[in-house]
């Protein structure tokens, strides 16, 4: 997966049907002249019309960025940015996770972020590669041959990312996810997208499976 920026990472962590919702309940500067001109024209009910799109859009806008921001302190997303002040040599470097824990200041539209005496600016994000994730002490991981890479951390964030969406029916059996979780895929990583659309069943199934029992 590419590095999103702040925003983008706000939609990444939104369903199809809440984005378009906060897109369509967005109060833009056009929606604010006839805010005015309702209130001049002591016009009701289309200020409370407009006043309820801005309360729904500002609900919808915080749950984006509660969720993304509960990601980067968890570590499960790696943030980079340029450390101000920047010298034009400077590259960007990973964001401390403390950073994002303690009481940050954060502009989502503008990906820039403060705290702990820290300043970032063209701040971006992406899931954490798993060979980056922290290992027990005592545990370590099995030597794997040279070969064709396991697409089974792919799997896993495809099904991750349709869980944060909201898009997993539990109810469901396990193999209403393998049309979705393709599709997922195949929409995030273009260049490998005949790899992914033929995904085989047993294959997303295996990968899955002890992870929607768990949060079944």
């Amino acid at each position: 997966m590419k590095v999103l920026n702040l925003y983008q990472l706000l939609h990444y962590f939104a369903s199809a049907d809440e984005w378009e919702e906060f897109n369509n309940k967005n109060v833009n500067f056009g929606t604010l002249i006839e805010c005015m001109t309702a209130v001049f024209a002591e016009d009701k009910e289309t200020t409370s019309a407009i006043s309820n799109k801005a309360s729904r859009s500002g609900e919808l806008r915080s749950a984006f960025q509660d969720r993304a921001l509960a990601r980067l302190q968890s570590g499960e997303f790696i943030a980079y940015g340029y450390c101000l002040p920047r010298k034009p040599e400077d590259k960007r470097v990973e964001i401390p996770n403390d950073v994002w824990r303690v009481w940050p200041s954060i502009s989502w539209d503008n990906s820039t972020v403060k705290g702990q005496g820290l300043e970032f600016i063209q701040v971006g994000a992406c899931p954490r590669p798993p060979q980056q994730q922290t290992l027990p002490a005592h545990e370590t991981r099995p030597i794997k041959k040279a070969g064709r890479p396991s697409v089974r951390p792919h799997i896993l964030e495809a099904y991750e990312a349709l869980k944060i969406s909201g898009l997993i029916n539990y109810e469901a059996p396990k193999s209403a996810l393998y049309g979705p979780i393709c599709d997922w895929l195949a929409n995030q990583y273009p260049e490998r997208e005949v790899e992914f659309k033929s995904l085989d069943d047993s294959t997303i199934r295996k990968t899955i499976s002890k992870q929607f029992d768990l949060d079944r």
